[in-house]
């Protein structure tokens, strides 16, 4: 009988944490400033140009669909404009902000069919798995800003929610990986590495007949893709913003292999002492260390219009950021010897499953390192971004959650790692005087 109340209490009470973390979410979400977002010439001015019908202006090497299905919400908020009870430039953030929070909404609705599905979570872990999500800056600024990313997170949640269907079943259907792959890959270089290495890992683990058929298809569609692309824009798919209106012979280590000792230098001490933006352009792993929960580019909290936000509250950001940074290597560290260990504890798919979103953390690192071979410009390294990798990043959330319910030693570095990250991004009272 005690249990029983004892349940109902633990979820009641879950459930109202979630809504708390949810409510200072959107509050920060809608006192956003927008229009500070980093990269605002690339992404504001083409879902503009949809709305105006000017696609002769869209000269993004990115796929439309990210701006094509924001541009759809103006059919809610044009009446604003038009009946002058908004101004352009605020139906247009609104737009966006109403676009980002249905993505935010379906992201966690497949956040926790993968929990129930693959993982068999209970409450407990699901709300933890939740809190971890709104514990990284990246997540929680992505959907504060108009970038595609914020479509890519729930399609590539979709495709490993999929993977593991495939895997368990012993048995490729193509009816909802194929066009989640082929939007995936179509939306960003980086997005096409993603659905390689989750071709590559079926390769190995499931294939079949319809496997050859799904490469296939994913071949077709997603030329297809880019030739619709082309057509609309001009612009192929593998011309970055850097070739079309910059200097791109003076970027990357590729041009400057004297740079090359910013993938491996590194100086925490040095972090925690100059923790501001342009001290570190030396260093990827710093300035990694200093945006995971912190806001080391002026791109998170520090543009919500009702905080007080200077240099010393964000020094105090930051720091906490390397201390969460640290945490977070040594649980990863920790996981991947562990994870050898207790494999056996559960079934053969959810092993795979698990594995892949390794194997997916790295492939996101590895995109960081092409980046800064390719594409860094060396004055302040600003091509080091969570946001890019985001989607390569979230899944391991899900091993962290599964390992501490075998491992509870783990708990306190993962109940730490919320603190930390919630007080951060969603409630940083220093910062509130």
């Amino acid at each position: 009988m005690f249990t029983n109340y004892q349940k109902i209490f633990e979820k009641k009470f879950l459930i109202f944490l979630i809504f708390t973390i949810f409510f200072l979410y959107i509050y920060q979400f809608f006192n956003y400033n927008i229009s500070k977002q980093h990269d605002v010439w690339l992404h504001h001015y083409y879902i503009l140009n949809i709305l105006k019908f000017n696609f002769s202006e869209i000269t993004s090497e990115y796929g439309i669909f990210y701006y094509f299905y924001t541009a759809c919400f103006s059919l809610i908020t044009y009446p604003l404009y038009y009946f002058q009870i908004l101004e352009e430039r605020e139906v247009f953030y609104l737009t966006v902000r109403l676009s980002n929070l249905s993505l935010l909404t379906i992201t966690f609705f497949i956040i926790y069919k993968i929990c129930r599905d693959i993982f068999n979570f209970k409450y407990k872990q699901i709300t933890l798995t939740i809190l971890l999500c709104f514990s990284f800056a990246f997540f929680n600024k992505t959907f504060f800003m108009a970038r595609p990313e914020n479509l890519m997170i729930p399609v590539s949640l979709i495709i490993i929610l999929e993977t593991y269907k495939i895997i368990n079943n012993k048995k490729i259907t193509l009816k909802i990986i194929l066009p989640s792959l082929c939007i995936l890959s179509a939306q960003k270089v980086s997005g096409l590495i993603f659905s390689l290495v989750i071709l590559a890992f079926l390769f190995f683990k499931q294939r079949e007949k319809n496997y050859y058929k799904l490469i296939l298809f994913f071949t077709c569609g997603l030329i297809l893709l880019y030739l619709f692309h082309y057509l609309i824009s001009g612009v192929k798919f593998y011309q970055n913003s850097d070739r079309l209106f910059g200097d791109a012979t003076s970027l990357g280590i590729i041009h400057n292999f004297d740079k090359f000792n910013v993938l491996y230098k590194f100086s925490l001490i040095d972090a925690w002492k100059n923790p501001l933006r342009d001290f570190q352009n030396y260093s990827l792993i710093n300035i990694l260390s200093l945006e995971l929960i912190g806001d080391y580019w002026k791109y998170g909290v520090f543009n919500n219009i009702k905080f007080n936000l200077n240099e010393s509250c964000l020094i105090i950001l930051n720091r906490i950021s390397i201390i969460y940074f640290i945490i977070f290597l040594i649980l990863i560290i920790s996981l991947i010897i562990h994870f050898f260990n207790l494999e056996k504890k559960f079934s053969k798919s959810e092993n795979s499953i698990t594995l892949m979103m390794f194997i997916l953390m790295f492939a996101g690192i590895g995109v960081i390192i092409l980046a800064v071979f390719f594409r860094a410009n060396f004055d302040d390294l600003d091509i080091v971004k969570y946001e890019y990798i985001s989607y390569f990043i979230i899944p391991i959330i899900f091993v962290i959650v599964k390992f501490s319910a075998e491992t509870p030693k783990y708990n306190i570095l993962i109940y730490t790692l919320i603190g930390l990250g919630l007080y951060n991004n969603l409630l940083p009272i220093h910062c509130l005087t």
